[in-house]
């Protein structure tokens, strides 16, 4: 099964230490293969990085900036075009 989580947020605390986990862990779920789609740079996506996980950048997205968010939502639909993913998990 194909999973895509998608994460939003720039900062790192508990959800973006499970995320991490999940990619540290993943021999734990070998029918699991794990996306991770960001929106921001840092110690999440360092970490993803480091785990040798597949990481999808979204680019930085901020709703002050509306054309930010149409072009990370266009990020996205490609994404989704190329990949087939059987489940999404927004946190």
């Amino acid at each position: 099964m194909r999973v895509l989580h998608l994460v939003p947020g720039n900062l790192f605390g508990g959800v973006e230490t499970f995320i991490a986990c999940t990619a540290r862990r993943r021999d734990l779920t070998p029918e699991l293969e794990h996306h991770y789609a960001l929106c921001f740079e840092g110690r999440l996506a360092r970490e993803l990085e480091s785990a040798g996980v597949s990481v999808h950048r979204l680019g930085t997205m901020r709703t002050s900036r509306p054309w930010t968010v149409a072009r990370g939502r266009a990020r996205l639909r490609e994404l989704l075009r190329r990949i087939e993913f059987d489940a999404a998990l927004t946190h």
